[in-house]
């Protein structure tokens, strides 16, 4: 029997990290491609299934909606990651 940290979920074994990456947006647009390129898939397959001309119609509302939320000052992203390294149990 070993003093290591019980696993988080049946696929991880013990050894976890935390790793974070920080950003700044001073505007909506910067957030939203911040945004795009931490999560590459989401946005393009989002595209990809509303059209060219709904897409551009749902990224104008998100970029309205984030100006709404944003300080005027601009706000620090940060985004985070668990990383684990290990194989699986059978």
């Amino acid at each position: 029997m070993t003093d290591a940290p019980a696993p988080r979920s049946p696929m991880q074994l013990p050894e976890t990290w935390d790793a974070v990456a920080p950003g700044y947006a001073d505007e909506a647009r910067k957030y939203s491609e911040h945004y795009a390129r931490g999560t590459p898939p989401c946005p393009a397959m989002m595209q990809k299934k509303l059209g060219p001309a709904a897409w551009a119609e749902v990224h104008r509302k998100l970029l309205e909606a984030l100006r709404a939320r944003l300080p005027a000052a601009g706000a620090d992203l940060a985004a985070e990651a668990l990383l684990t390294r290990g194989t699986r149990s059978a």
